[in-house]
């Protein structure tokens, strides 16, 4: 058993100074706001497009890093602005380490200028500690999500092939307990290391950090290129039992959200699937009423299936949700059996009223589109 850990308590996503949403934003489909950090894929957020350099070299990684600070800015200040009118109120800064970039603060003074109400620093955490953290404070950060790949600095070096990373980010764990307005959430990558028993390797990680989440988000690798396949830490995320991992960790005290994984692959948890997630939490916002925002928002959440749909997935409801591999066919994948009663119980769990089948029809819209281009009508 892992040791109870404190728990960080959500606050709602409502009071006097939250950001007014767009008036391009169609009415949403239910009378609740939703709340929880993005890890949790329930919730809408923008992902800022841009590549910051990295101090990193993590094997998976697909992101590759610009070298224009300028062009930068001038995009970044375009992209939140496109954001902003269409709704969003949440900004992710990913790709990369956001704070080795000179204008960095800038980029982040941006979203605070443009109200967006939720600002989050996706790192790895080896450049956080108190200095950098209060200058995340002060420029406007409200929330970090940490990423975690390894749970020794010898295995941190096969992974990311740099030296002290594990300890690197324990340290940095530490300092972000103390300041608990800031920290949101982690991020865990399942490495071969895993393999052998995957529930150990999650409790593993999540003891370096003394908090307990509301939500851990656990991503298989894409296996987007053979030098990743061919990598000794590489493991293929459909060899893992996905059900039994999350029934394993339910009975911990642990809810966790998978990405990169066919939603199927999860068996009677496939509303855990992160992308099915994000796309419930999309129809429950609403989408934006001008039609070149909607294809923005299409865009920035692949509101669409990326690849045709081949054998068994031919069938299936849910392929717009679901990470297939980008070179391999499916294997043995089954469609889920009963997708209303995947979304019941996810809106069941996270306590939000709104009715099944009209946000299982809205899927079924995402599905139908081949592109973002596509009339996305209301479901």
């Amino acid at each position: 058993m892992t040791k109870p850990r404190p728990t960080t308590e959500r606050e709602p996503n409502s009071g006097p100074d939250m950001a007014r949403p767009s008036r391009n934003v169609k009415r949403p489909i239910h009378t609740r706001r939703l709340r929880g950090e993005i890890t949790s894929g329930l919730a809408t957020y923008y992902a800022l497009h841009f590549s910051a350099p990295c101090n990193l070299s993590c094997f998976f990684c697909y992101e590759q890093p610009r070298t224009s600070e300028e062009k930068s800015l001038h995009h970044v200040r375009h992209d939140l602005e496109r954001a902003r009118a269409a709704g969003y109120d949440r900004v992710a800064f990913s790709c990369g380490e956001l704070l080795l970039l000179r204008s960095w603060k800038e980029m982040v003074r941006f979203a605070v200028e443009l109200g967006f109400r939720e600002r989050v620093l996706l790192t790895n955490l080896t450049l956080i500690d108190e200095e950098s953290i209060a200058a995340l404070v002060d420029a406007g950060i409200t929330s970090v999500g940490a990423t975690l790949v390894a749970c020794s600095d010898e295995e941190g070096m096969s992974i990311t092939g740099r030296p002290g990373v594990h300890s690197r980010q324990a340290a940095a764990l530490r300092i972000l307990n103390e300041l608990s307005e800031l920290f949101c959430g982690v991020h865990l990558i399942l490495t071969r290391e895993a393999l052998a028993d995957p529930w150990r390797r999650i409790a593993a990680l999540l003891e370096m950090s003394p908090r307990r989440f509301s939500h851990v988000n656990i991503s298989a690798i894409e296996p987007v290129r053979n030098e990743i396949i061919e990598h000794p830490s590489f493991v293929f995320g459909h060899d893992i039992s996905w059900p039994e991992l999350i029934e394993q960790a339910e009975k911990e005290g642990e809810r966790l959200v998978v990405q990169n994984v066919p939603a199927c692959r999860l068996g009677d948890w496939a509303h855990r699937s992160f992308m099915v997630r994000r796309r419930v939490a999309r129809l429950l916002e609403g989408m934006p009423a001008d039609r070149q925002l909607a294809r923005e928002v299409s865009m920035n959440e692949v509101l669409f299936s990326r690849l045709p749909a081949a054998g068994s997935c031919k069938s299936c409801s849910l392929i717009s949700v679901c990470h297939r591999d980008f070179d391999r066919a499916p294997q043995g994948v089954a469609t889920v059996a009963d997708p209303e009663a995947l979304v019941a119980r996810l809106l069941t769990e996270e306590g939000i009223s709104a009715k099944p089948d009209e946000i299982l029809a809205g899927l079924r819209l995402f599905a139908a589109r081949n592109s973002a281009d596509e009339d996305l009508r209301e479901p």
